[in-house]
């Protein structure tokens, strides 16, 4: 079964880059006014602060339509993530512990600490209760630990 990321999600991390954008118009017309009024050069620093706020709207749509394609899916014991330009294994078996985070007891993102490397945490799945079922099945039930969330 193939999993992807929830339109809740998605537009929850698109108001996080709104945020950035305004934030960052903000500041550079207030340096601006501040450098016009003063007759000093604060107005190219918010120069620097509107190129900011560009580069954040040009690619805030870009990565929506990217992460609409991203999926993720199992293959045997190997939690495949795929986009449209790439292709990432994790191997599950390698897989020490497993938090489940939840909210309301429904399951809100997961933890992956595998024997070597770094902390891997997966969110904002359609259907996440059936996704940590699978991820449960393989891991093992004696890996998984529940938290509620915010406290690991």
């Amino acid at each position: 079964m193939k999993y992807q990321l929830s339109e809740e999600y998605l537009k929850k991390r698109k108001r996080g880059m709104v945020t950035a954008v305004v934030m960052f118009t903000t500041v550079a017309l207030v340096l601006a006014l501040i450098g016009v009024s003063t007759k000093n050069y604060g107005m190219f620093i918010g120069l620097i602060f509107l190129g900011m706020a560009w580069q954040a709207y040009k690619g805030m749509q870009s990565w929506v339509e990217t992460s609409r394609m991203i999926r993720f899916g199992f293959d045997g014991s190997n939690l495949v993530i795929s986009g449209p330009e790439f292709e990432s294994k994790f191997l599950l078996t390698s897989v020490k512990k497993v938090v489940i985070q939840t909210r309301k007891k429904q399951p809100i993102s997961i933890l992956l600490f595998p024997s070597s490397g770094s902390l891997e945490k997966i969110e904002g799945i359609n259907n996440m209760e059936a996704f940590t079922e699978n991820i449960k099945g393989i891991v093992g039930d004696n890996k998984v630990k529940y938290a509620s969330f915010f406290h690991r």
